[in-house]
């Protein structure tokens, strides 16, 4: 009897450091989840792409090809293609670098994009840069 209630105690001191281990673990992954929400809520657009299309824009994004995104995520090239063209649409983008910008930065790509500024948005330059 004394040997199995030995055994019972190291089983419940080993489920105890579990538990423990656990609950580090549980608290660890919610504050992720609170800093990737915070994220998104920075990056309004975000939450219009599918979980998929996010996987796929940030690979795009750490400056993956096509073919190598495809091989990372186990689904053909014509998949990944179809899914840049949908991210593309639906953040209003032009390009791959502009996702890049979106993704790391969270940031209008509009606004880094010469194309896009209105003529007040110019600033003129420098005359002693101009002059070199």
């Amino acid at each position: 009897m004394e040997v199995s209630l030995r055994r019972l105690y190291q089983s419940l001191a080993t489920a105890e450091r579990e538990v423990r281990r656990l609950r580090g673990a549980y608290t660890n992954l919610r504050a992720a989840s609170r800093e990737v929400m915070q994220s998104c809520e920075a990056r309004p657009q975000l939450p219009r792409l599918t979980f998929q299309e996010r996987r796929v824009a940030l690979l795009a994004a750490s400056g993956k090809s096509n073919r190598e995104i495809g091989t990372a995520l186990h689904v053909s090239l014509h998949t990944v293609k179809s899914q840049m063209k949908s991210i593309l649409r639906k953040l209003e983008l032009r390009s791959r670098t502009q996702i890049v910008f979106v993704m790391t930065l969270g940031g209008n790509p509009r606004a880094a994009d010469p194309l896009y500024r209105s003529a007040s948005d110019w600033v003129e330059p420098d005359a002693a840069l101009v002059s070199r």
